[in-house]
């Protein structure tokens, strides 16, 4: 059974932040995604949309275009429609800081 599993490593620094991981990558991929979606759970629209992290596109904050890092503290989860809706939306203003 072990040959058919899927192991993952994630390497958590304090504050439950994700360690070592580039930053000018395009997307948020591995341990750095499955970090987010674990914080997250389902999308993060203002709406109160329930859709399952899994089921949903890890999105830049601060956009990547305009200089936003690949990092944890960047990223959020946003299902396809509102990470389309947003983008047709570039006057949203990103949501406060989380602690």
């Amino acid at each position: 059974m072990l040959a058919e599993a899927d192991i993952e490593r994630i390497v958590f620094g304090a504050p439950s932040r994700v360690i070592d991981v580039g930053v000018r990558e395009r997307f948020f991929t591995g341990a750095l995604r499955r970090a987010i979606e674990a914080r997250d759970r389902h999308c993060q629209h203002p709406s109160g949309c329930d859709v399952p992290a899994e089921d949903c596109q890890i999105d830049h904050v601060v956009p990547y275009a305009a200089g936003g890092l690949t990092v944890q503290s960047n990223g959020r989860c946003y299902c396809a429609g509102h990470n389309r809706d947003r983008v047709n939306r570039p006057t949203e203003r990103p949501p406060p800081a989380r602690s």
